[in-house]
């Protein structure tokens, strides 16, 4: 996604989207009260990203049906939560508009081949002990890890 004068429009971006796939992201709590700091730190700060897992990718999957896909995450086979697209932002695609058109103001655009998480649609699930994560994703399959405590 290229500089350029014009702003990004929504169709454009997901027109430039090459793959798409389900993801676990791994979070890490750096803060003692993060509901009192606010968006833009939280924003600044990415939340509480610390990385991701991610699962194959699904070449064939239009990025404009992002805010319908269903995802629901499960913790030694145990549902923990569940969540739609549509609440990122109302569109997952609203918020790779935003950051596409950030990026260039900034000057640094969207490359081929960025890997862009765009939000999380299933709240956080903090784990205190060994257990196998599975996401499954409408449309995008699924992501798997295993956390063990060190």
């Amino acid at each position: 996604m290229p500089g350029r004068a014009a702003r990004y429009e929504q169709s454009e971006v997901a027109g430039a989207v090459a793959a798409s796939m389900a993801a676990i992201e791994v979070v890490e709590d750096r803060y003692l009260d993060y509901s009192a700091l606010g968006g833009p730190t939280l924003i600044a700060d990415d939340f509480f990203h610390h990385s991701c897992v991610l699962g194959p990718e699904v070449e064939e999957f239009d990025p404009q049906n992002l805010r319908n896909t269903k995802a629901t995450m499960f913790v030694n086979d145990q549902q923990a939560g569940s969540g739609a697209g549509e609440e990122v932002m109302g569109d997952p695609l609203a918020a790779l508009t935003w950051l596409a058109n950030s990026c260039v103001l900034w000057g640094t655009p969207l490359l081929a081949g960025d890997i862009v998480l765009l939000g999380s649609v299933v709240p956080p699930h903090w784990v205190t002990e060994d257990v196998d994560v599975r996401v499954v994703n409408d449309g995008l399959g699924e992501a798997r890890a295993r956390f063990v405590r060190a």
